[in-house]
Order: structure tokens, then C-alpha cells, then sequence
């Protein structure tokens, strides 16, 4: 990307690029083809960067190459590139995904060059991927690596707070690790410069890149009239169009189911210890476009109609869901939205029938489903309540490898809780897990929730009460705990399965709202209009996705009218994510969804809690 970049050309340098076909791959040799292979995953789309040295661009034969993203440089510290502006807009009127860069100088005001950077980009838009902050700077710092890693964040955080959307960082191991030398930037997506043989080494901090520049300043591409930087998204289309807000396949289309099925007669919680019924990286993993059984019955007694779980996709080729469903019916929902290669888990419940279970891969992916409670003949009820009961912000981080109880101070005769759970800042990839203790001791090889560094991301888990719960983590991350309400033995009301239906699409206008909810918006859901929606409904259970939102921020569901302090979804730029809600309607029939940001939303109902 950068006349700056110092490094030995090697392997992937030694041929030009072709122009036909899909660029970057058809004339490679089959040597660096196989490594291109092996170091990014099945899917990777083909781009370019540029500056004012490529001189003028011809951007549709760009496109026209088989290109389906492009960057063009910002400036350089506090300058402007003086082809910027035509390059912004030729690259969005050529029909690319576009994208900015600008070059971070250590030694200057990163106020300055924030401001820079977001003034010639502005709010970006559904098409636009995140700025790009470029580490490469040689000059010699005046600032210890503590000190830059701060300046650092101080300019990352304006540019997203100015442009809507969380920057990527461009860099190489040899310049971030001895410049910064920082693990706690691994939330933000990496472009990894390298042109040597074998895959790229990851800068500390990271696992895995977004983008590879593997070649700079050395390739060909037809619209360009000198050398230039050529790039590969490790992705998808799908993927790209994520990263750059815009919508995909990662959430089924579908208008209202019409009215509340019910799958059996009602039923009562039972929990149990995190049981682990499928992990399909014991044999294959779940092919795109198909199912696999979930067998339970080592846990559901007879009768059950269905379980409360944790569904975590790994290891997925790229964008995708997961969706349970019900016995005789297809794909008419979703329950957990991933993306390629990052583990994502979510709570959810699953239909079952005469034991089993059915979880749908929209993509290849490997699924994991961890069982915490059956609804049965018998068991306890449930009352919705809101309440935060643990923040450990306030208390203190959880160390690496530590174990925290949470005193739960229940009612009488609660033996369980539904529980919103929310990861935040940790240090590196990972997992927490909630679990029912009587002390802090070993937890069980389940995850209730999974990131990678630096991220803050939601799930919910429904938990025994031991007559606590305990929370672990292998990483150093910070843990809150929102209630969602209480399973009573002998009080609350039953379970109803429901046939998964979907209640609102704001995309397609099926429900009560058509369109993008804009940043402080809430959208309400009748719930009492709903056909065939029992009587005496006391709570309800919803999947609530938020898809596209512009910004880092949250979601809160809750009865219209009585908006609770606590989130039930967190939310990032470009991020699809689900979450699990048991939540009670207001007098009136109502819940209502209330966004700090702007964002698309997707709400399906899988039961109801009646008495």
C-alpha cells in the first residue's frame, strides 16, 4: 500500500497479475496458489489500493477485472491526498465496495489527524467499509509503545465516533509488534501487509486477517496505468458487503408466520448442568443448506417439547445462520447469525420431538449445542423481572483462569434464572461460561458466550441456581449479568413451544415497520393481535437480530411503556447478532425494541409463557 513498507519481495512477487479471469489467482503459479490457499479461507474476493502515485484510475475496468473492493489513501498525518475525492467517488460510481485509508503518523496530534480523516469521509454509508488507520510509519518515535498504543486508541476512537463505523488497522508484524506491542486492538479487523512466501505472521493480538495485501507496489491490473498494491478480502461476498454495511444473506428473508402454533401442551423448566449434545468437529461439519439431528434423549425426559440451549457456529466457511426447527417445518427463522472463521454462540431453544432436535446450517459451519434445562411435564414456571445482578466493572475484571460466584439472592423457590450475558473488553479470543455453583470451583467445558479481543458482545443462557451461578473466563475480560426472570417450583407460569414465527422484518416491512430504525427509535410489537397467542400470556420468548447497524451500541427489549436500564443486545457496525429474550408484554399486549443506533431489526417468537 505504501512507498514506505520495507520488506523482501518473495514467492507471490515474482509473477504479474492477470487481468482475466478472477484477478490475483489465475495467473499465480501453482506453488503460491497453494499457499495463497492454505493461508486464507475457501472463499477471497480480489481488490486494489491506490494513491495519488497511481495517477488517474480508470475504476470500471477495475470493476470490469473481476475486482470487488477498492481503497484509495485519505492523506498522509495531517495532509490530503490530492486524488481523493476522485477516486472516492469513481471506485462508488464503478460499482465497488469502497473503502479510505489514511496514514497514522506517531509523532503527530492524533486529534488532528482524526479529524483529518473524518472530514474527508464523513458518516459512512451502507458501501462504505471502515476507514483503514495505516501503521507503518518509520519515523523514530518520541513515545514509549505504552504511550503510542494510547495515542492510538485516542485516534481510533474519534474516527469511529466520527464516521459511524470501527476503523480496521493496517500493519505487519515487524512494525506493531516492536511500535505498539499491544494485544488489546483485536477487535478491530486486520489488514496484514506481507509479500514473502507462506502465510502472513499475525501482528500480537490477532488470529486471523481480514485483508492481505500480498503484494505491494510490484502488481498490474488492468485500469491502472502503473504498478499498484493488490489486496484479497478472506471472505465471502456476503462477508465484504457486512463489513461494509450493507445487507446479506446471513438473516432468512420471510414475511408473518400469520398466528402462534403450538408444539405441545404447556410445559415446565428443568435445569441442568451445561450438557453438551452435539459438537460436529467430532466428525463432519454441518454442510451449508442442511440439517443435523440434535440427539437429547440422554437429557429430555418423555414429554419434552422442547430445550433450553447454547448454539455456537465455528469454524464457518463464511456469513451464514443457524435455525432450529420445528417438527414437519422448514427454514422460516433464524437463531444464531455468524460469520466466517470467529466462534459466535447465542442462547436459543430448540423444538423437540420424540427426543430429538433439528439445527439448520444456511452455511458450512461446524456446530456446537450445549443443553442447560428441558421443558417437561413437570419442573418450574417462570416470572419475568429486570434487573442487573452482576457487573464486574464495578468489582473487578476477571483474571485468566478465574472462577467468580455471583450471589443471586432469589426468590423462594426459584431453581433457575434467564439471564442476559454480556463480554466486555476482553484481552484475546475466548470464551465465558455461567454456570449453577454453590462456590467458586471448576467450570464445565461449555461456553456461554464467545469474542475476540477487545470486542463487547451479548448472549443469554437460562441457569440452575446452585443456589448461585458462577462465571469463568481462560481470558482477563469484564462480565455483566442482566436478569431476565426467575423459574419458580411450584409458582410462575408453563412454557407453550411455539412453531418459530417471525414478527417483524424491518427490511421487508413484514410486522408493524418498514424501514431502517434510526438511532433512538423503538419499534413496538403487538403481541395481543397475534392469532392463536395463548391466553393469560405472562412473557414471551423472542430472538431479536439486529442486522446492519451503523455504529457500536445497544438494544433494550421490554414492556412498552416501562424501558428497563439494562441491554439486551449489543451491538457493532456492520455486526449481525442475535439474542436470546424472555420478556413480559405491558398491559396492553405490547413489547416494545428501543436502538441507541441506527440499524435494520429482525424479531421471531418461539413460545410463550401462560397461565
Amino acid at each position: 500500500m505504501k512507498r514506505v513498507l520495507m520488506v523482501v519481495m518473495l514467492g507471490l512477487s515474482a509473477c504479474d497479475l492477470s487481468v482475466s479471469g478472477t484477478p490475483g489467482e489465475d495467473a499465480l503459479p501453482a506453488e503460491a496458489l497453494s499457499e495463497l490457499r492454505a493461508c486464507l479461507g475457501p472463499s477471497r474476493l480480489s481488490g486494489i489500493d491506490v494513491s495519488v502515485y497511481q495517477g488517474r484510475v480508470d475504476w470500471p475496468t477495475v470493476k470490469a477485472a473481476g475486482n470487488a473492493f477498492a481503497y484509495t489513501r485519505i492523506g498522509d498525518g495531517t495532509t490530503r491526498d490530492t486524488r481523493f475525492a476522485e477516486n472516492w467517488a469513481g471506485m462508488q460510481n464503478a460499482g465497488l465496495i469502497r473503502g479510505a485509508y489514511h496514514f497514522f503518523r506517531v509523532n503527530v496530534d492524533p486529534d488532528v489527524q482524526a479529524s483529518n480523516a473524518v472530514s474527508a469521509v464523513g458518516r459512512l454509508g451502507p458501501g462504505d467499509l471502515p476507514v483503514m488507520a495505516d501503521l507503518e510509519d518509520l519515523s523514530t518515535p518520541r513515545y514509549t509503545k505504552a504511550q503510542i498504543a494510547q495515542r492510538l486508541q485516542r485516534y481510533l476512537d474519534l474516527i469511529e465516533q466520527g464516521t459511524g463505523k470501527r476503523p480496521t488497522i493496517y500493519t505487519a508484524q515487524w512494525w506493531w509488534d516492536p511500535h505498539v506491542g499491544s494485544a488489546a486492538f483485536g477487535r478491530y479487523p486486520l489488514v496484514v501487509a506481507y509479500y514473502g512466501s507462506g502465510c502472513p505472521p499475525m501482528p500480537l493480538g490477532w488470529s486471523t486477517m481480514a485483508f492481505w495485501q500480498y503484494r505491494g507496489d510490484q502488481g498490474r491490473m488492468a485500469g491502472v496505468a502503473g504498478p499498484v498494491d493488490l489486496d484479497f478480502f478472506n471472505g465471502d461476498l456476503d462477508a465484504l458487503k457486512t463489513l461494509a454495511g450493507l445487507s446479506t444473506a446471513a438473516v432468512p428473508a420471510g414475511g408473518i408466520a400469520g398466528s402462534f402454533t403450538a408444539l405441545g401442551a404447556p410445559q415446565y423448566f428443568t435445569p441442568i448442568a451445561p450438557t453438551r449434545v452435539l459438537d460436529s468437529r467430532d466428525s463432519t461439519k454441518v454442510t451449508g443448506g442442511s440439517t443435523r439431528a440434535l440427539d437429547l434423549t440422554g437429557v429430555a425426559p418423555a414429554g419434552t417439547t422442547a430445550v433450553s440451549l447454547q448454539l455456537t457456529a465455528v469454524n464457518a466457511v463464511g456469513n451464514g445462520y443457524l435455525a432450529l426447527l420445528a417438527p414437519g417445518r422448514g427454514v422460516e427463522t433464524s437463531s444464531l447469525n455468524f460469520g466466517a472463521a470467529t466462534p459466535i454462540s447465542s442462547g436459543a431453544v430448540a423444538p423437540v420431538q420424540a427426543g430429538f432436535g433439528t439445527v439448520f446450517a444456511s452455511t458450512t459451519t461446524d456446530v456446537v449445542a450445549d443443553v442447560t434445562g428441558t421443558f417437561s411435564p413437570s419442573g418450574s414456571g417462570f416470572v419475568a423481572a429486570q434487573a442487573r445482578l452482576f457487573d464486574s466493572r464495578e468489582s473487578g475484571r476477571l483474571q485468566p483462569g478465574e472462577v467468580r460466584m455471583v450471589t443471586v439472592n432469589a426468590p423462594a423457590g426459584a431453581t433457575a434464572a434467564a439471564l442476559g450475558v454480556v463480554a466486555v473488553g476482553p484481552s484475546q479470543a475466548g470464551f465465558v461460561t455461567v454456570f449453577p455453583c454453590a462456590s467458586p470451583s471448576g467450570a464445565p467445558g461449555t461456553s456461554t458466550v464467545n469474542f475476540v479481543a477487545g470486542d463487547v458482545i451479548a448472549s443469554a443462557t437460562s441457569v440452575g441456581l446452585g443456589p448461585n451461578v458462577c462465571v469463568s473466563s481462560k481470558v482477563a475480560v469484564d462480565v455483566v449479568l442482566d436478569l431476565q426472570g426467575w423459574f419458580l417450583a411450584g409458582g410462575g407460569a408453563p412454557f407453550i413451544a411455539a412453531a418459530p414465527t417471525r414478527l417483524l422484518d424491518t427490511r421487508s416491512g413484514a410486522g408493524e415497520w418498514k424501514g431502517t430504525l434510526a438511532a433512538g427509535q423503538e419499534v413496538s410489537l403487538s403481541l395481543a393481535a397475534l392469532p392463536g397467542l395463548p391466553a393469560g400470556t405472562q412473557a414471551v420468548t423472542l430472538n431479536v437480530t439486529a442486522v446492519n447497524p451503523q455504529a457500536a451500541g445497544y438494544l433494550t427489549v421490554s414492556p412498552c411503556g416501562q424501558r428497563g436500564t439494562t441491554s439486551n443486545g449489543n451491538l457493532r457496525p456492520g455486526r449481525i447478532s442475535a439474542t436470546l429474550v424472555q420478556v413480559a408484554p405491558s398491559a396492553g399486549g405490547q413489547v416494545c425494541v428501543f436502538s441507541t443506533v441506527a440499524t435494520d431489526l429482525v424479531v421471531d417468537l418461539f413460545g410463550a409463557f401462560a397461565r
